[in-house]
């Protein structure tokens, strides 16, 4: 069994990349979208990611490969869940959507659901590389270019 964690930036190119993957899907977007009607809706975040956590906990020992499709910027987003997938034996990886901040913001700007520009900006500022050292299988690294 698979877990798959993607990371990056709004306007990255993490959903382009789901589309490549194959599994079941968490996206904390789509969970947003069901609970307010609006995937842009930012608030409950403990709400949306504790669902998150237990569509996983119930996908996981079933023998599923799952692809939790989030930003996860900082180890500490990122750590319940590699926690939660060693649990279950799964195999992980990382997949590192990178981008710069100025291509993350023209593609937001072109997008129906936009991300505020400070909130963009913040989560770049606070961002945290992925290490192996957090107890991850696989690190991949996509550039900027092909994921629109």
């Amino acid at each position: 069994m698979e877990f798959h964690m993607l990371c990056g930036l709004p306007g990255s190119g993490k959903s382009t990349l789901v589309n490549r993957l194959q599994g079941y899907v968490v996206s904390t977007d789509s969970i947003r979208k069901f609970l307010w009607q609006d995937e842009a809706i930012i608030c409950h975040d403990q709400l949306v990611f504790e669902i998150a956590r237990q569509m996983i906990d119930y996908m996981l020992p079933r023998g599923n490969t799952v692809i939790f499709d989030a930003t996860n910027m900082t180890r500490r987003n990122r750590k319940p869940f590699i926690q939660l997938a060693h649990k279950h034996g799964a195999t992980i990886t990382l997949h590192w959507v990178k981008t710069s901040l100025e291509t993350a913001l023209a593609r937001n700007a072109s997008r129906d659901r936009k991300v505020p520009v400070a909130v963009i900006r913040s989560m770049n500022k606070r961002f945290q590389p992925p290490r192996k050292d957090e107890t991850i299988d696989h690190i991949v690294e996509y550039e900027e270019e092909g994921m629109e």
